[in-house]
């Protein structure tokens, strides 16, 4: 057994170097904590996401880091941006949004991770790369590494995705193994150059009818196209990968028959109620932070960062509870939207599903298609929606 090491003892360890583990340890260490992110990748890695940023995650960032969309611009992390896109029933076109003044950006996720995990070691925060958390022990706060080292901590947070160690070292019960799967969607990927692309329109574009209780999606990036398409597991069963190659042949974009096919799991409302236990709180994609209507989790990773960072920090200053802290602020600034969004998804992935080429849907985008633009960036509720 690993002797633990007294230099490798912090106020936080952080498992996970994404956007939510950096975006921690950013808060963690400004405020003058000792705090060291672990991640098993050395950065930049690779990232399958569709790297789409929200209005409201520039607003974050803007506050978080200091960094606006101007900046983020000049630096190369936002590579893309559009304030036009199209929905599609199938290949029938349903809905044309102009957003002139809400564009959507679009980020290459090996470039942005990598720039908050920097963001977060300049501020003096310990990165540990390549090492994977073998074993996370939350009633003692202490980790043990692919490499044997012990890291002693007063707390710690579990930002290691979907996949988390984390959370199932908390909430090991089958009970919770099985709501967890049952809540889980899969998407699949493809990068291509946009010089193998043919007649390509390079604005986003969303896809209905493909898949059920998901959807597919075609979004432009600076180097390249991301196409893919994402559904929920319990209703799409094992047929995901074949309806993915359906809906690329239906697009009938490449000049090429051979393209590498990536998949990832994503949380799909089956969100946590009660990310914390003991000293070690869940944020992000490990707890099941993600909108269970869009599939954005970018902004989440971040917004839950700070609230449990926040909630740390309160603690150790002030002498409050930072589990009742987190709690409340997750009740008051995340859980009520992702309710509305989960009534939503069973409006329109449910309900709406069954009509012949999407009619009721038709109808809800035509009608309110404004609405929804601002309702994805933060400006309307899903209840007025």
């Amino acid at each position: 057994m690993p002797q633990p090491d007294e230099n490798n003892t912090y106020d936080v360890v952080i498992i996970g170097g994404g956007p939510a583990g950096s975006t921690s340890g950013y808060i963690l260490s400004k405020a003058g904590l000792k705090a060291v992110i672990v991640d098993k990748s050395r950065f930049p890695r690779q990232k399958l996401c569709a790297g789409l940023l929200t209005q409201k995650t520039g607003h974050l960032i803007s506050f978080l880091f200091h960094e606006s969309v101007d900046s983020l611009r000049k630096k190369g992390i936002i590579n893309f941006e559009s304030s036009y896109c199209e929905v599609f029933s199938r290949n029938r076109c349903i809905a044309k949004i102009h957003h002139r003044s809400r564009p959507f950006y679009y980020v290459d996720r090996s470039v942005y991770d990598n720039f908050f995990l920097q963001k977060a070691k300049e501020e003096g925060a310990e990165i540990l790369e390549g090492e994977i958390a073998v074993s996370v022990d939350y009633r003692k706060n202490e980790i043990v590494t692919s490499s044997g080292k012990t890291l002693r901590s007063k707390y710690i947070i579990g930002a290691d995705g979907v996949y988390s160690r984390v959370r199932r070292e908390l909430f090991f019960e089958r009970r919770n193994s099985d709501l967890w799967q049952r809540g889980l969607a899969t998407a699949f990927e493809v990068f291509v150059e946009r010089k193998k692309v043919r007649n390509a329109d390079f604005y986003p574009k969303f896809f209905y009818g493909f898949v059920k209780w998901g959807y597919a999606w075609v979004f432009p990036n600076k180097d390249c196209i991301i196409i893919g398409l994402g559904g929920l597991n319990v209703k799409n069963g094992k047929k995901l990968l074949s309806l993915f190659r359906e809906f690329l042949s239906s697009l009938g974009l490449f000049s090429f028959s051979e393209i590498r096919v990536q998949g990832h799991a994503i949380p799909c409302g089956n969100f946590l109620r009660n990310p914390v236990r003991e000293s070690t709180f869940l944020i992000g994609d490990a707890a099941g932070f993600v909108d269970p209507l869009l599939g954005e989790g970018i902004y989440y990773a971040h917004k839950s960062a700070q609230l449990a960072s926040l909630a740390i920090i309160q603690e150790i200053r002030e002498g409050k509870n930072a589990r009742t802290i987190y709690r409340e602020k997750l009740g008051e600034q995340i859980y009520p939207r992702f309710m509305r969004a989960k009534k939503s998804s069973r409006l329109l992935f449910s309900e709406l599903n069954s009509c012949s080429e999407y009619i009721g849907f038709q109808v809800v985008l035509r009608l309110f298609k404004e609405k929804a633009v601002k309702m994805i960036h933060d400006e309307e509720s899903y209840s007025r929606f």
